[in-house]
């Protein structure tokens, strides 16, 4: 392959085709896009995402590209069903922790469900119990108050 300086000298307009051929892809994405949708713009990017991060070897390309592919694709759909709730139920969903320890350390708000129904909703202290946390998982938690009033879990 010749380089932009060979080109150059064979008469090409460089700054030219290279603007052209980005046109070019720029419209050919688009109306893959429009067509498929989302998946075709995933599949088009990813790759050149994860080149740029894994390197160049088709091994681990393949491999990497569908793993983020998949995971973006995933979160796109989290995200999506997590503002349709928030409209439908007229809430504002700030976020979703499955970690117990996170949510009791950090959360101003906890909602703790079990297969659909509510079982507790408030502030840490007053809805991550252990009753509620034996009722909802089947174990018992240890409780610990940390300095500052933060509530620390500890599960053995």
């Amino acid at each position: 392959m010749l380089g932009e300086d060979e080109a150059t000298y064979l008469g090409v307009n460089v700054r030219r085709l290279r603007w052209t051929v980005l046109a070019a892809n720029v419209v050919v994405v688009s109306v893959a896009t429009a067509f498929v949708g989302i998946i075709a713009f995933v599949g088009l990017v990813t790759p050149h995402i994860v080149r740029g991060i894994a390197g160049p070897k088709h091994r681990t390309l393949i491999a990497a590209s569908a793993l983020l592919g998949g995971a973006f694709l995933a979160s796109a759909e989290f995200l999506k069903r997590v503002r349709a709730f928030s409209r439908a139920e007229d809430v504002v969903v700030v976020g979703v922790v499955h970690d117990l320890d996170l949510a009791a350390r950090f959360a101003d708000k906890v909602v703790l469900l079990s297969n659909g129904r509510l079982v507790g909703a408030g502030p840490p202290r007053e809805v991550l119990t252990a009753g509620h946390i034996e009722k909802v998982f089947g174990v018992t938690p240890h409780r610990v108050e940390l300095p500052g009033g933060g509530l620390h879990l500890v599960f053995e």
